[in-house]
């Protein structure tokens, strides 16, 4: 079962992605509120963590921090556009603050909380920032949100100047995507049928 867990494990962004798409208009209006919609999320990982790591909880108890912690990059793209279409919005001193203030909150979590400095699934021995999310994958999206900030004036440049490039970089990278995910399921059958497989 690991071995078909870890190949679908390329589908994760769905689960994410679909009942946030299909919230969007209460996403939307949270969007408005982003402090203190973002507050909310923080603090129900907070607690989901603390209830796992430190009171012993259930690990299934983890999974509602599934909604909390992708709901926060989403709450900043939201109020990112927002403050765009608005204009004279500080977008590299947003920017530069997301950034010091997740990764200052990654480099607390890690060396005082026990959390892992990695967002992927397979570190043996340590404990999971994706299965369950936890405030560490929040603190890390807030992050990289900042790092698209500081960047969005040079990708809005190169965006504009190689429009026909990257239109074809993405019609590609769906059948990238595909065929990648095509292959694990492929070697998770097999796995799974128990055919002779390579060490």
């Amino acid at each position: 079962t690991d071995g078909a867990r870890i190949a679908t494990q390329p589908l994760w962004f769905l689960a994410a992605y679909v009942p946030l798409a299909a919230a969007a208009p209460w996403v939307l209006r949270a969007g408005h509120h982003v402090v203190a919609s973002i507050v909310t999320c923080l603090s129900v990982l907070v607690v989901l963590d603390v209830s796992r790591f430190a009171l012993d909880a259930p690990e299934w108890i983890g999974w509602p921090g599934f909604a909390a912690a992708w709901t926060v990059p989403w709450l900043l793209g939201i109020w990112w556009r927002l403050q765009v279409e608005r204009g004279s919005f500080p977008e590299r001193r947003v920017g530069l603050a997301l950034v010091l203030g997740g990764a200052a909150t990654c480099v607390v979590l890690v060396r005082t909380a026990g959390y892992s400095p990695a967002l992927i699934d397979a570190i043996p021995g340590a404990r999971s920032n994706t299965t369950p999310p936890t405030l560490y994958t929040a603190a890390a999206a807030v992050t990289q949100v900042g790092v698209l900030m500081l960047a969005a004036g040079l990708l809005d440049r190169l965006g504009a100047r190689w429009a026909r490039w990257w239109a074809w970089a993405g019609e590609a990278a769906v059948g990238v995507y595909v065929l990648h995910l095509t292959a694990l399921s492929l070697c998770a059958a097999a796995l799974a049928a128990g055919l002779p497989t390579p060490t």
